[in-house]
């Protein structure tokens, strides 16, 4: 609210506010406004997984990969790849489900080693916190990237070190879905597996799309080559 940031002196939000202003002027100003339809598949053939791998191979596709986990084991990998915030596609690789593997011993064998081929073929990876929890879990399936080109949580880091860097707080700020984090409140060991499944999707299209307004604003305050370059 305006108020508390005058009195309690947040003026670390006044962007914060600006922006939403901005976004809620032009949602509210657009006739017919309607939410983004992305498209997902979130009940794959397997033929669905071998053909969107594929396609993200290519180099000139930008990919996004995130983990859902449930009692410490991986539920689903989502995958997402996109020349262009426009242009993303999206799929959730069940792993485990409610009542058991999602796939057979052989298909879930091949699916870890098309992953590591595609981390392999593809540097151009991006995701959210991916070394403080993503890769931590790929690495013991024998998945390590070749490159990565964005962890969107360290890149806000540095354009806002002032403020939230998780996932919800970037998609309110940058992200077309409607806000959908608080799904997430919900989880348990017996979570629908539609809803686990269609939230992984929700995040790996949002942490692409992201991508892309960070690496403009990282551009436009000059930081850009900072955020590749310092080690």
């Amino acid at each position: 609210h305006t108020a508390a940031i005058f009195h309690g002196q947040r003026w670390e939000y006044y962007y914060v506010s600006i922006a939403d202003l901005k976004r809620a002027k032009r949602e509210s100003t657009s006739f017919g406004y309607k939410p983004v339809n992305y498209p997902a598949i979130v009940w794959p053939k397997w033929s669905d997984v071998t053909d969107f791998i594929q396609m993200a191979m290519r180099p000139d596709q930008r990919w996004c990969l995130d983990l859902e986990t449930r009692g410490g084991w991986i539920a689903c990998v989502g995958l997402s790849y996109g020349s262009s915030p426009r242009d993303i596609h999206t799929l959730c690789v069940p792993i485990q489900t409610t009542t058991g593997p999602y796939w057979t011993a052989v298909e879930e064998a091949t699916f870890w080693r098309l992953l590591g081929t595609l981390m392999r073929r593809n540097p151009n990876l991006v995701g959210q916190n991916l070394f403080g929890f993503d890769l931590d879990f790929l690495f013991d399936y024998g998945c390590e990237p070749s490159g990565v080109y964005m962890d969107t949580m360290s890149a806000f880091a540095l354009l806002h070190p002032e403020l939230p860097k998780a996932l919800d707080f970037l998609v309110s700020l940058h992200g077309s879905l409607h806000y959908y984090k608080m799904e997430s409140k919900t989880w348990n060991a017996g979570m629908p597996d539609d809803q686990l499944f269609t939230y992984n999707t929700k995040d790996t299209f949002s942490t692409l799309e992201i991508s892309w307004a960070a690496e403009a604003n990282l551009r436009e305050a000059g930081l850009w080559d900072l955020y590749n370059h310092y080690v």
